[in-house]
């Protein structure tokens, strides 16, 4: 199958290639490829960018090191209702605190038997 502009496409999903696809796009219609704003992303485009962003930042890269999760999550704090949609970054935001927190309770509590 072929996808625009001659690209051979892997996925035959609709939904799946407009989240790719739109998963540059920012909150405040300054993203690409089509400079959609607020409601206009898809919601799955607007999950991905939060994971995506987050994974950019705490990834190492040839031109710099990667950022603590902490630094990242200010980040994405930061570009709430601008790069970001708010709610979905507070959602994301919201999952790692308790993902956070449930780490340091199985750390305690495997220390604790040990």
């Amino acid at each position: 199958m072929t996808g625009k502009q001659g690209r051979i496409l892997i996925v035959d999903d609709e939904e799946i290639l407009t989240i790719v696809r739109h998963h540059h796009e920012r909150y405040d219609s300054r993203g690409y490829p089509d400079g959609l704003k607020a409601e206009q992303i898809p919601l799955g485009a607007r999950i991905l960018v939060v994971a995506d962003a987050y994974d950019a930042m705490t990834s190492e890269r040839p031109y710099r090191n990667a950022m603590s999760a902490e630094m990242a999550c200010a980040e994405i704090e930061r570009g709430k209702g601008t790069q970001f949609n708010a709610e979905v970054a507070r959602a994301f935001l919201k999952i790692y605190a308790a993902e956070q927190t449930n780490a340091d309770t199985t750390i305690k509590v495997a220390e604790s038997h040990s």
